[in-house]
């Protein structure tokens, strides 16, 4: 859809952005792709962004959001996205 193109393309200005080393443009371009694409990667990339830049308390909050948005696993060995988000909101000190 229009969304998810638009929410990519903000992902990728995102990821150059902080390559730049823009960090409050990259964080601003990654909120743009999680207000579209609304996707665990989308959250996750918002987290990494926050975190950057020192708000430890909103890459938190996006790290949960992107565990909600992915899928759940009984098995805390695999190597899943889902393990990956939990194990980020445990690393900065949140609770899930």
């Amino acid at each position: 859809t229009d969304e998810k193109e638009k929410a990519k393309l903000y992902s990728e200005l995102s990821t150059t952005q902080y390559i730049a080393g823009d960090k409050a443009g990259a964080t601003s371009s990654a909120q743009q792709a999680a207000d579209l694409g609304k996707t665990a990667a989308d959250y996750a990339k918002l987290a990494g962004a926050y975190e950057a830049t020192g708000n430890t308390a909103q890459a938190i909050e996006m790290y949960k959001k992107a565990v909600a948005a992915s899928t759940p696993t009984n098995d805390p060995e695999l190597n899943t996205d889902y393990n990956y988000y939990v194990g980020q909101v445990q690393r900065l000190g949140g609770k899930i």
